[in-house]
């Protein structure tokens, strides 16, 4: 399919090129036979056909002679049916100016080329070196065939449907509304191409999350569309899935269950029942019915997708993955909760001094009771009046976290020796840790491992994990990381998730272990099944990168969300991003707000740059400026390049603050050290300009460069055109510079990891019940 699209995309520039009268019929002969075994599949024959007739033509004609440029045509088109994809955009990139030069920049013919180009560039993902292209190309057809022609029309279609890509939502709206309002009145309002721009319209509206309005217009534009196209043409289905899936973001789910069915009846009649395009519709159709509850319907579609996935496209198929999901989500849907401790609570209430200790520990948890730590404080101290030492250490506890009661060292003291007095070895571990911290004693860290190894060498697995994280870190004892091993090993094998995520780091690192990428993911899918949100989040990141296993979105996301529930910033995090960018889950921009959110008010970097971007361009949120800028400046001052970057381009363009180019330039100087490749680019631009900054070409030209080399598709184009306006020795300088610059990063020495981040609180951590 891949080959296929790209020979289609370039067969307009094939027949272009043959409107170009030729000198001679010979050449024309040439020509002819070497497009005929394109056109029969034989590209490799092809191209040294091409090849041969432009090595010969420019050597007997010239390089823009009418022939030539007619012969590399075809070449550009055969190296992109072979999906030389580099070696076709060099081609065209060196035609296009040619073309110019010899028929014009407004002539139909290199309008066509340079519109087949941008094509090209959209397919291949460089959207931003797609977007001057279009518009050149629609500048010119309003000055030749004039702003209302069809080809102009379908030019400024062209450009509104790049802009949505780039979400550019607000000029692609706008442009959108105009080009629809003209296409009416020129064309007719039934026309295919008015109909194709109020498809455009409505795909921007739903981008932007206007979703009442999208569904107004596809409202309007799909009765049209049945009358003039058919009910069973693409464009008409792709419209009525459009209303489904817009309906579901407004929660109309029964009104979107009726659209679902009405695609899926038609694709199976016309497509067959195990077509994709059928199987995607009975997908969505189980989703809609699985929001409205209505889960055994939901259950009969999501198995029937299922089944005609694994037939049709096989089990590796990503539309495979998702009903797969979809049907183990089904099949184990479960309701209700645990029961409260009943019995427990009836012997509590009668003084038993270890049923209080449980309802204690209970409501301190929230487990078969809702949360409490005050109701648990009191049922833990009404144990340890008793005496009962492992109330009197969970006491201490409390005391010492503030959890529940007023944060006292001293009474956290005191409850810990009373429990440390029977032997109690939680009581022991806690007691260590005050020593380390130096929490109601004196810091003595000899005294610490001294109470920590007591308690684990009674087999405490707490107590193990910590000195376990104690030796590897080198915290309170000299680093050695085989000894760190043992002891987490011994609580892992115990299931202390803790301890489990650190063996898991060990393996994956080659810590104190010989590296095996395999024992971590099972040690830390160990961790995560025990509702651990420090492994829940790592498994789900891995599952979203395929690190150590396959990817999988969807499964990560549901790891993600059991971690972000329980409060995990780094998971609430990456859950934002795939709500955001609907991977792996719905697309919803307000939902991705909600978890940015929770993210940045505990301080993750990360999240405070994305939500400052959602503040600053409304997405799921009002925009609010002053508010972007202030989570903005928090992650900045983390010194998070992307924060950095987002400073300089609203202090560039005064969005939020005062437009100040040198204030900008000095923000994306900072993220350029950092590496950070867009800031690297944009101070190249600054330099090239001499905006906040002395006109520099050299300099301007080794930031681009550096930006370029790190894979910046714009960063690659745009120096090729800053080159062009500067000398050999000065393009040499910057190369120098930039070869320098770099050589001199990597020469800075790694720092040493430095353990791993705490995978929990310290108050998650301490809590055991044996």
């Amino acid at each position: 399919m891949k080959v296929l699209a790209a020979f289609l995309l370039i067969s307009a520039l094939m027949c272009a090129g043959a409107d170009i009268p030729a000198a001679g019929d010979a050449n024309q002969k040439a020509y002819d036979a070497a497009r005929a075994l394109a056109t029969a599949g034989k590209y490799v024959e092809a191209e040294k056909a091409f090849q041969a007739q432009v090595d010969e033509l420019t050597k007997t004609l010239g390089p823009e002679h009418r022939d030539t440029l007619h012969a590399r045509m075809g070449l550009a088109a055969t190296l992109l049916a072979m999906d030389k994809h580099a070696a076709a955009e060099v081609q065209m990139r060196d035609l296009l100016p040619a073309l110019t030069r010899v028929l014009g920049e407004d002539d139909p013919i290199t309008l066509k080329a340079r519109g087949n180009f941008a094509a090209f560039l959209i397919e291949q993902g460089k959207l931003l070196d797609a977007e001057p292209v279009l518009r050149q190309v629609l500048a010119s057809s309003e000055r030749t065939l004039g702003p209302e022609h069809r080809e102009t029309l379908q030019d400024r279609a062209n450009l509104a449907n790049l802009l949505l890509k780039l979400q550019n939502y607000a000029e692609a709206e706008s442009l959108a509304r105009a080009l629809i309002s003209t296409s009416q009145r020129v064309l007719g309002r039934e026309d295919r191409d008015t109909l194709y721009c109020r498809m455009v319209l409505a795909a921007v509206l739903v981008g932007a999350e206007k979703y009442a309005e999208a569904e107004r217009e596809i409202r309007v534009v799909l009765p049209l569309q049945k009358r003039v196209l058919g009910p069973e043409h693409p464009d008409t289905l792709a419209s009525q899935v459009n209303l489904a899936i817009v309906l579901s973001k407004q929660d109309k789910d029964a009104a979107a269950e009726t659209e679902y069915r009405g695609v899926l009846a038609v694709r199976e009649r016309v497509s067959g029942p195990e077509h994709p395009d059928t199987l995607r519709a009975c997908y969505y159709l189980a989703r809609s019915l699985e929001a409205q509850k209505k889960t055994e319907q939901a259950a009969t579609y999501a198995r029937r997708a299922c089944a005609g996935c694994l037939r049709a496209l096989g089990k590796d198929d990503p539309l495979t993955h998702q009903a797969q999901r979809l049907v183990e989500h089904l099949s184990g849907t479960t309701s209700g909760f645990t029961k409260p401790l009943e019995g427990t609570l009836a012997h509590a209430e009668n003084g038993e001094a270890k049923s209080q200790f449980q309802m204690g520990y209970a409501y301190l948890q929230g487990k078969g009771v809702a949360k409490d730590a005050a109701e648990g404080a009191r049922w833990l101290r009404k144990s340890a009046d008793q005496g009962y030492a492992e109330a009197e250490a969970y006491l201490g506890y409390c005391y010492h976290e503030g959890e529940g009661v007023g944060k006292d060292a001293a009474l956290a003291v005191k409850w810990i020796r009373l429990a440390v007095e029977q032997g109690e070895n939680n009581a022991q571990r806690f007691l260590g840790e005050c020593y380390f911290e130096g929490f109601g004693v004196a810091r003595d860290e000899a005294e610490g491992l001294k109470w920590l190894r007591l308690s684990a060498d009674q087999g405490n697995s707490y107590a193990e994990a910590e000195l376990g994280s104690r030796f590897l870190k080198g915290q309170g004892v000299a680093q050695d990381r085989t000894e760190a091993v043992k002891w987490l090993r011994r609580a892992a094998e115990g299931g202390n998730p803790r301890a489990e995520c650190y063996l898991s780091y060990c393996y994956q690192q080659g810590f104190g272990v010989a590296k095996d990428t395999k024992a971590a993911v099972e040690w830390l899918s160990k961790a995560a099944g025990r509702n651990y949100p420090y492994a829940q989040a790592m498994l789900g990141l891995r599952y979203y990168s395929g690190n150590g296993m396959p990817q999988d979105r969807e499964e990560a996301v549901r790891w993600l969300r059991r971690a972000a529930e329980q409060g995990q910033d780094e998971a609430q995090y990456k859950l934002g991003m795939c709500c955001f960018e609907g991977t792996g889950t719905a697309k919803d921009a307000a939902e991705a707000v909600r978890w940015y959110r929770l993210a940045a008010q505990q301080g993750n970097a990360e999240a405070q740059c994305s939500l400052g971007w959602c503040c600053l361009h409304g997405r799921g949120v009002e925009a609010d400026a002053t508010e972007a800028m202030k989570w903005y400046h928090l992650a900045a001052e983390q010194g998070l390049e992307p924060a950095l970057f987002c400073l300089g381009e609203c202090s560039l363009k005064g969005e939020g603050l005062p437009k100040d180019a040198a204030q900008a330039v000095r923000y994306f100087r900072q993220a350029a050290e950092k590496g950070f490749a867009l800031a690297q680019l944009w101070l190249g631009i600054q330099h090239e300009r001499g905006e906040g900054v002395e006109k520099d070409m050299v300099r301007a030209a080794m930031w681009i460069r550096l930006a370029a080399r790190q894979g910046n598709n714009a960063a690659d184009a745009h120096l090729a055109t800053v080159e062009l306006s500067m000398t050999a020795e000065q393009i040499k300088e910057a190369k120098t510079l930039a070869g320098a610059w770099k050589k001199k990063e990597e020469s800075k020495p790694v720092k040493a990891p430095q353990g791993i981040a705490e995978p929990v609180h310290e108050k998650e951590r301490r809590i055991q019940i044996d």
